[in-house]
């Protein structure tokens, strides 16, 4: 009889560090799991406001080349005599100010003098602009993009 109680002890501490060993092994791979997670969610993130950057600075680029594609085609049919109003730089306000809005994505474009000061007046001539900075949003991102423009 003690030869038998001795095999169920041998067996029940067998089955006990069966148990903890188990345990052990699936704790690492519930680490490892909530490892692998957390990082495709950073990686997510980072490329959703890397794509979002992009997109914003692409906007403040386009508002640069619409501006300079309206400017060299007034300077081509009026001269650069013509006014920034004549050349539909102006917002409804009569504000000197290029703005769009396509797909989602904003840009606002502002004109300089050769003082740097910004041109407020719809009645300045287009050879009077020398830089142009154009500030372009998407998604809550932020870019902005400045030119010279030269005769």
């Amino acid at each position: 009889m003690l030869k038998k109680k001795k095999n169920k002890l041998v067996k029940k501490g067998k089955l006990g560090s069966a148990l903890v060993f188990t345990l052990i092994i699936f704790s690492i791979m519930i680490v490892i799991a909530i490892g692998v997670f957390s990082t495709s969610v950073t990686d997510e993130k980072n490329s959703s406001s890397t794509e979002k950057s992009i997109s914003a600075f692409q906007s403040a680029d386009t508002g640069v080349e619409m501006s300079l594609e309206k400017i060299n085609h007034s300077i081509i049919t009026g001269g650069a005599n013509m006014s920034i109003s004549d050349a539909n730089l102006c917002s409804v306000d009569d504000e000197v100010e290029f703005s769009r809005t396509i797909n989602n994505r904003k840009f606002t474009v502002t004109f300089f003098d050769q003082n740097g000061h910004i041109i407020s007046d719809c009645d300045d001539l287009i050879g009077s602009i020398k830089r142009i900075k154009s500030i372009g949003e998407f998604g809550g991102v932020v870019r902005a993009v400045q030119v010279e423009v030269t005769p």
